[in-house]
C-alpha cells in the first residue's frame, strides 16, 4: 500500500468490548474508503486468543495518523465516571489508572513503535481539559518505547484534586505526523464533611453557678463544641465558578447576655465563655445596656447577672452528579452535626475606688525620647512619648507596647460601702480601656495596643457592679525617624581623564580591558535632622561586585571588596571612598559587553532601640571595550612581539597590575567574581620592559596600577590613538567597510591576550587568519 513520503503511520487501541470479524492472518482489517493519499484507514484488533475468529477483543485500535476518522477513548465516546470516597487525608487526588480505573489507549506507528528507542522527538503525550474550555490542567508525556513497557505510569501521572467532568486527549507523534484519540471522564464527590473530633456535647441545657471550676468547665464545653466544626475532614477542591464542594453548614448561635434578651451571635465562633467572663459581666452594664455606656445608675443596678449559651451545627456541602453524557445535577449533602447548651449565673458587688497611671518604665522612656528632638518639649505626667522606626506615618510602622509597659492600676473597696468580709477586691472591678475612643476593651496586662498615628489617646475606666469609679484619659505622642536615605550619600564615579561613557554602557579604560570606578559614601549626605523626629545612625557598610557577560549576573557569585568602616566617635559619621578596576569578562571566554552589579548594605541602627535595619543600594551598568583595534606589522610591533608576554598568571601590556582588581573567573559550571591578587609585577619577556604605574586618576591610597611601557612609547601611542579616533570619527563610512577584517586580525592587536601561550611563535603573525 501506499504512504505519503516520510510520514509515519499511527493507530490507537481503545478498550470495547466487540466480537471479532474474520481478518488476515495478520489481524489487520482495512477500511473501505481510503484515505486522501490513496492509504487504507487502519484498523489494528489484537483478540486475547491467536487461533479463532470469534473471540472478545480486548482492544480496538483506530484511526491512523493520516485518517479522517475519529478515534474515541471509548466505544461512541461514552464517558467514565470516577467516584472520590475517601477524605484528601486519604486520597489527596485520584490517579486515571490505579484510582479511576480507566486505561488509556494503546498508539502504534509503523517506524517509531515496536518497542524501538526514538532519537529526539516522537512520543506519547495525554492531557486533560476542564470540559468546555481549551487550556490543559494536565500535560504527561513520554516516550514509546516507555509506553509500550509500562503505560500504567503516564496513566497515572494524570491526577485530579477537584469535581467536575473532564476532557482526555492522548497525542501519539512521530516525526513528521500525530495522531489524537479524546475521552471524557466524569469526577463524582461521594464524600461529606466528617468531623474528627466527633460530638462530645448535648442540646440539654446545664446550668451552673460562677465559680472558677465551673467556668473550666463552661470553656472546656465550648471549646469542644468548637473542636467538632473546628478539624473537619472533607476531599476535593473547593470550585467557586460551579459551587462545587462549598460547604453549607446549618449553624445557629444564640446568646442571652447579661441584663439582655436571647440575640443572634454575629458568627458562631463567637466565644460565650472565656477566662475574662467576670470582667465581661462588669464590663456589660456599662457598654451593652440599649442606652449605651452613659446609662443611668438605675439600669446598672438589681439585674440578674446570668449568660445562657446555645449552639448547634450541620456539616453541609454542595455537590454535583456529573456526566459526561448528560447535564450535571446540584445536590446537597450532610455530614456530622452537634449541638451545646449552656448557662452561667454570677451576683454582683458593690462600689470600688481605684487609680490608674503611667508606669515607671514609661515616664523613663518618654524622657530618653524627649531628649533626642530637636526641639524638646516640657514633660508632661499624662503624655508619653515614643520614638517608631519609620520616617513618615505613612509607612505603616506602629508603637505596640503592652498595656502593662504604660500603666499601672489598682482598686480597693470603698469602706462606706460596707462590702462584706470574705471577697476579693479584684474579683469585683471591671477595667476597661480604649486606644483613641475606638471600641472599649476588657484591661488585660499582656493586652497589646497599637499607635499609628502622631497624636494617640488611651481612655481608662474602672466600673464595679454599681457603676463608674475611676476615668482618666492620657496621651500617646509617636516621633518617626528623620529622613534618611543611604543610597542619596552612595556614589560610583567612572576614573579617566576623558570619560566616554554613554547612556547605554561605560567604556573600559583606554588601552585596557577594565573600568576604572571610585566608591564613596558619605553618612551625612543621608540623613538630616527634621522637626519633632529622632535620629539614628549608620554604623556598618558591605560593599560587594559581580561581573557576568551580557545577561549572566543572575548565575555569577558575588565577591565583597575590601572596607574599614570607623564611625567617627563624636558624631558617628561614617566617610569612606575606595577605587576599584573592573576587568571585562575573559573566562571562560570574552563577551562583546560585560554586565556589572556593585551592591553596598548599609546598616543603619535606631534611635534608642537595639533593632537596626539593613538598606541595600545597587547599581546595575555595563562596561565594555570602546578602543579600536590596532593592527601591527610583524616584528615591528610598539610594546610586544607576537607570542610574547602570553602567561595569563603575570600581568601584560596596559593590565591591571596593583590595587583593588576584580574578575571573574570560572571553575567546570561554576562563575565567581573575585578580587586578583596582584604584587606590582608585570611580564618580563615583552620586548619593551614593563612597569608598574599609577594612572593620573588612581587614588593615593590603594590606587589601581597598570602595566606600561616607557613614558615616551605611552606618550607617541597616546597621540597615535588620538588621530585614529578623530579619523575615525569623520570616515565612519570607510571603518563600516573593514569591521569585517579588523574583527578577523582582532586576535594580534597589542592588547589581547592569547590564550595558546605554549605555541612556539611564527615570523608572520597574520598568516593564519588570512588563509
Amino acid at each position: 500500500m501506499r504512504v505519503p513520503s516520510a510520514l509515519g503511520l499511527i493507530a490507537f487501541v481503545v478498550l470495547v468490548g466487540v466480537k471479532a470479524q474474520p481478518s488476515n492472518s495478520s489481524g489487520i482489517l482495512y477500511a473501505p474508503e481510503p484515505d486522501e493519499f490513496g492509504n487504507p484507514i487502519i484498523i489494528y484488533r489484537e483478540p486475547e486468543a491467536s487461533n479463532t475468529d470469534s473471540v472478545m477483543l480486548a482492544q480496538d485500535i483506530l484511526m491512523a495518523a493520516t485518517a479522517t476518522g475519529t478515534c474515541t477513548w471509548k466505544a461512541n465516546n461514552v464517558g467514565f465516571k470516577c467516584y472520590w470516597s475517601k477524605s484528601a487525608t486519604e486520597q489527596p487526588s485520584l490517579k486515571l489508572k490505579d484510582d479511576c480505573a480507566v486505561t488509556a489507549p494503546i498508539p502504534k506507528d509503523n517506524y517509531v513503535g515496536d518497542k524501538r528507542t526514538n532519537k529526539l522527538g516522537p512520543d506519547i503525550t495525554i492531557k486533560t481539559f476542564k470540559s468546555g474550555t481549551s487550556a490543559a490542567l494536565k500535560t504527561e508525556s513520554t516516550t514509546w518505547l516507555d509506553y509500550a513497557t509500562s503505560p500504567g505510569t503516564l496513566e497515572n501521572k494524570i491526577t485530579f484534586s477537584s469535581f467536575g467532568t473532564f476532557d482526555l486527549k492522548m497525542i501519539a507523534t512521530d516525526y513528521r505526523a500525530s495522531g489524537e484519540c479524546t475521552g471524557c471522564v466524569a469526577i463524582i464527590d461521594t464524600f461529606r464533611p466528617k468531623s474528627q473530633a466527633g460530638c462530645s456535647t448535648t442540646d440539654t441545657e446545664t446550668s451552673l453557678d460562677y465559680s472558677t471550676t465551673n467556668l473550666n468547665t463552661a470553656i472546656a464545653k465550648e471549646d469542644a463544641f468548637s473542636a467538632f466544626y473546628a478539624n473537619v475532614i472533607n476531599n476535593g477542591d473547593y470550585d467557586s465558578t460551579t459551587g462545587d464542594n462549598e460547604r453549607d453548614d446549618l449553624k445557629t448561635a444564640k446568646m442571652t447576655d447579661f441584663f439582655d434578651t436571647e440575640k443572634d451571635l454575629s458568627s458562631i465562633d463567637s466565644r460565650c465563655f472565656e477566662s475574662t467572663f467576670l470582667k465581661s459581666l462588669l464590663d456589660k452594664r456599662p457598654i451593652q445596656l440599649p442606652s449605651g455606656p452613659g446609662a443611668a445608675q438605675t439600669e446598672l443596678n438589681g439585674l440578674v447577672c446570668k449568660r445562657c449559651c446555645t449552639k448547634h451545627r450541620e456539616l453541609r456541602e454542595y455537590y454535583y452528579l456529573y456526566d459526561c453524557d448528560m447535564a450535571k445535577e446540584k445536590k446537597k449533602g450532610c455530614g456530622d452535626k452537634c449541638s451545646y447548651s449552656q448557662c452561667l449565673t454570677v451576683q454582683p458587688k458593690d462600689l470600688i475606688l481605684a487609680k490608674a497611671e503611667v508606669s515607671g518604665a514609661a515616664q523613663t522612656l518618654t524622657t530618653t525620647v524627649i531628649a533626642g528632638l530637636p526641639t524638646p518639649p516640657a514633660a508632661d505626667p499624662k503624655t508619653i512619648h515614643q520614638s517608631i522606626t519609620c520616617k513618615n506615618f505613612n509607612e505603616g510602622c506602629k508603637y505596640t507596647p503592652k498595656l502593662k509597659d504604660l500603666f499601672t492600676h489598682g482598686a480597693e473597696w470603698n469602706n462606706a460601702a460596707q462590702v462584706p468580709s470574705g471577697y476579693t477586691v479584684d474579683n469585683y472591678v471591671y477595667w476597661r480601656y480604649t486606644v483613641n475612643t475606638v471600641n472599649w476593651k476588657v484591661w488585660d496586662d499582656e493586652d497589646v495596643l497599637t499607635f499609628d498615628k502622631e497624636d494617640g489617646r488611651v481612655s481608662i475606666e474602672a466600673w464595679s457592679s454599681c457603676g463608674l469609679v475611676f476615668q482618666e484619659s492620657f496621651d500617646i505622642k509617636l516621633h518617626p525617624h528623620t529622613t534618611h536615605d543611604a543610597c542619596a550619600g552612595w556614589k560610583w564615579t567612572e576614573n579617566t581623564l576623558s570619560p566616554r561613557t554613554v547612556e547605554s554602557y561605560m567604556c573600559a579604560y583606554p588601552k585596557s580591558d577594565f573600568a576604572l570606578l571610585t566608591f564613596s559614601y558619605d553618612s551625612d549626605l543621608s540623613q538630616s535632622h527634621q522637626t519633632s523626629t529622632v535620629k539614628g545612625k549608620y554604623t556598618d557598610v558591605k560593599c560587594y561586585v559581580k561581573l557576568a557577560e551580557s545577561g549572566g549576573i543572575a548565575s555569577v557569585a558575588k565577591a565583597s571588596f575590601p572596607l574599614t568602616v570607623t564611625p567617627d566617635a563624636a558624631t558617628s559619621r561614617i566617610q569612606l571612598s575606595k577605587q576599584l578596576a573592573l576587568e571585562l569578562v575573559h573566562d571562560p571566554t570574552t563577551s562583546k559587553n560585560t554586565d556589572v552589579e556593585l551592591t553596598c548594605d548599609f546598616t543603619y541602627s535606631f534611635f534608642n532601640s537595639p533593632d537596626t535595619v539593613n538598606e541595600p543600594c545597587t547599581s546595575i551598568f555595563t562596561i565594555t571595550d570602546c578602543d579600536v583595534p590596532e593592527i601591527e606589522t610583524s616584528g615591528a610591533e610598539a610594546v610586544c612581539r607576537a607570542g610574547q608576554c602570553l602567561d595569563p598568571a603575570s600581568s601584560g601590556p596596559y593590565e591591571a597590575c596593583n590595587g583593588n582588581v576584580f574578575t571573574t573567573v570560572s571553575s567546570g559550571s561554576t562563575l565567581t567574581t573575585q578580587a586578583k591578587s596582584l604584587s606590582g609585577q608585570c611580564c618580563t619577556d615583552c620586548a619593551k620592559t614593563l612597569t608598574c604605574k599609577s594612572l593620573p586618576e588612581s587614588s593615593a591610597t590603594g590606587g589601581v596600577q597598570r602595566c606600561e611601557p616607557p613614558p615616551a612609547l605611552v606618550m607617541a601611542m597616546a597621540m597615535e590613538e588620538a588621530s585614529e579616533m578623530k579619523s575615525a570619527q569623520t570616515s565612519t563610512a570607510v571603518a563600516a567597510g573593514v569591521s569585517a577584517m579588523m574583527a578577523l586580525v582582532a586576535l594580534v592587536v597589542v592588547k589581547q591576550r592569547m590564550a595558546q601561550a605554549a605555541k612556539p611563535a611564527v615570523d608572520d603573525a597574520y598568516v593564519s587568519l588570512l588563509d
